[in-house]
């Protein structure tokens, strides 16, 4: 899509509402070498910083959720998709490692909480999270740098914890036939 379009429909998204919408096209857009490179330099200082964060900290391990909805209703990827809502995307860009263990299952008073609006990524998250009780609950362990080993250790120590819980989302608890 030709620069200007993209604008005009960035700033036509933002005057009737659609703000998350109106973000992600700003920041959609075809780069020259010289842009590439200077992106990726601007990706090394952000990921020394990132670093130095976990080492000031003295963190070895960060937890958190994977994507901030659970499983997406087909078709829904289509206003969501490129709106910054997987946690994952951070990780990936920082070249760490990662890996996400199962924990919980969604309660039926965790469905959501996002109030009714005319946003189209808000709407499309609200209907992800409509009728999503029982959809696991994953928790995401990244590590730094070639740490695979703690990544892997920790998702052992969690899954030991959460298999112990009554809400597990075993796979030995889903109906397969009915």
């Amino acid at each position: 899509m030709p620069a200007a379009i993209r604008s005009a429909m960035s700033l036509l998204a933002d005057v009737i509402g659609q703000k998350k919408l109106s973000a992600s096209m700003r920041f959609k857009h075809r780069l020259s070498i010289e842009e590439y490179f200077q992106l990726l330099g601007r990706r090394r200082q952000y990921s020394t910083k990132f670093l130095e964060a976990l080492n000031q900290g003295r963190f070895d391990v960060i937890l958190c959720p994977p994507d901030a909805l659970p499983a997406l209703r087909h078709g829904s990827s289509y206003y969501i998709g490129g709106c910054g809502i997987s946690y994952a995307g951070l990780y990936t860009l920082l070249g760490m490692p990662v890996g996400v263990v199962a924990g919980t299952r969604i309660r039926p008073c965790e469905e959501s909480d996002r109030p009714d609006t005319h946003d189209v990524v808000e709407r499309a998250a609200r209907y992800v999270e409509k009728d999503s009780v029982g959809l696991p609950v994953g928790v995401q362990v990244a590590a730094r740098h070639w740490r695979e080993d703690v990544v892997l250790a920790t998702m052992g120590v969690l899954e030991t914890f959460f298999r112990a819980q009554p809400e597990f989302p075993s796979l030995s608890k889903i109906p397969l036939w009915n």
